[in-house]
């Protein structure tokens, strides 16, 4: 059982497995994972193969910010995202999002929950107060990233972003500190290869004794 340990996922998947990842949802005790990097580096792919190949509890951290913003009929764009998820933890404290999502965690049925977008320091910590919970870190270049924004287009305005402008809204106050987190992780995982790859790292990372 890993205890203290950083790894860096970057080998290939071997026979085994993926039967040992899939074990996972056997297993008595919830999975608790959390997924943190930096704009597109691929938290919502990962995310959506936990969810696709191990029955994951999906729990995002722009889901909440998003229902506010719904409810307040304004646009789902990033920087209102960020705007409002600063002003709500000025208000509140800066672990006022985790706690949400940790009480929504606790109460799920599911054998794995996954946290997606985690920002800050105090967010992550206050998710290792979760029995089991693991915290992973992923990793791509801002030239990558970039085009994968505009052959996204998932935002309002992304795809007439320019490449400065893509690295100025990475120094809002919402995001300027992502990249610290890393020393907090568990697992970090570089995603600058194809998508199979990406998911043979996450694989194996499952497959590991949690």
């Amino acid at each position: 059982r890993l205890s203290g340990l950083r790894l860096i996922i970057s080998k290939k998947v071997r026979a085994g497995d993926l039967a040992a990842a899939e074990a996972i949802m056997d297993k008595p005790e919830k999975l608790y994972l959390g997924i943190s990097g930096r704009i597109l580096s691929g938290k919502s792919s990962a995310a959506n193969f936990f969810v696709s190949k191990f029955k994951a509890d999906h729990l995002r951290f722009s889901k909440v910010l998003d229902e506010i913003l719904e409810i307040l009929d304004l646009q789902k764009t990033r920087i209102n995202e960020q705007d409002l998820g600063a002003l709500v933890k000025e208000l509140f404290g800066e672990e006022v999002l985790s706690q949400a999502l940790k009480i929504r965690g606790e109460k799920s049925q599911h054998s794995v929950v996954l946290f997606d977008g985690l920002r800050k320091k105090e967010e992550v910590l206050a998710l290792k107060e979760l029995p089991n919970f693991k915290f992973i870190f992923i990793k791509a270049s801002p030239e990558i990233r970039y085009q994968r924004m505009l052959q996204r287009n998932e935002k309002v305005g992304e795809s007439q972003q320019s490449f400065e402008d893509f690295l100025a809204s990475e120094g809002h106050a919402a995001d300027k500190n992502i990249s610290d987190l890393e020393s907090l992780a568990d697992f970090v995982i570089i995603n600058e290869g194809t998508a199979k790859e990406f998911e043979e790292h996450l694989t194996k990372l499952l497959s590991l004794d949690l």
